[in-house]
């Protein structure tokens, strides 16, 4: 494993973190959050998606996440839990406990004030900013960063199996541009993260000793 780019790196980190707080549920701090660092990923949406995605006021784009990702009418058009689409429609199965192994591994637990459980995708993405964040801070060396790279790959892994059915369910139920704009250039990064990952942290799949999700 080669020495990261540490300023790509770090960009790449930020990456993560802005997306896993797009899709956690808006509160007020929330959302003030995703109104000031918005602007500063107008590049990263340009290049996978159709540019910045438009931020509604607060109120509505409460509405839309509940509709889109926790309840509308009676079922949930795209449930961002990876366990519900890695285990056959089951949540907390073995794709959830495999995923809180790879943060125990690398030193994470979940805070116990979260209000999504480690599947969840807003979690997921975070996690990776966090693995990124320990790659950049060891410099590509130490078992602890060899933990980070398995963990990236692994994450990687299973956000790629399910992604194109979840962007595509968020299209079809949106009511409004912000969750689909961010889905669909979700999906494109996503599977862009293999060259991503070789050319900014020298992580690949021939680093890792760890398989696919349930594979």
């Amino acid at each position: 494993m080669k020495n990261p780019n540490l300023q790509a790196a770090l960009a790449l980190k930020n990456i993560f973190f802005c997306l896993g707080l797009i899709f956690r549920y808006p509160d007020e701090t929330v959302y003030t959050e995703i109104r000031q660092k918005l602007e500063a990923f107008d590049g990263f949406f340009s290049e996978y998606g159709e540019g910045l995605p438009p931020l509604p006021r607060v109120s509505d784009l409460q509405g839309e996440y509940v509709s889109l990702f926790v309840n509308n009418k009676g079922f949930v058009p795209a449930l961002p839990y990876a366990s519900f689409h890695m285990d056959q429609g089951q949540l907390m199965g073995r794709t959830y406990f495999r995923i809180r192994h790879i943060l125990e591994e690398s030193g994470f637990r979940l805070d116990a004030s979260a209000p999504e459980l480690e599947d969840h995708l807003s979690i997921l993405l975070e996690s990776c900013a966090a693995l990124v964040r320990i790659i950049i801070e060891k410099n590509g060396d130490s078992s602890k960063c060899q933990n980070a790279n398995a963990g990236l790959l692994e994450l990687r892994s299973c956000m790629e199996h399910w992604v194109d059915d979840f962007a595509e369910k968020v299209t079809l139920h949106a009511s409004m541009d912000f969750y689909r704009i961010s889905s669909e250039a979700l999906k494109n990064f996503i599977h862009d993260l293999d060259n991503i990952f070789n050319q900014v942290l020298g992580v690949n799949q021939k680093n890792s000793h760890i398989t696919e999700v349930n594979r």
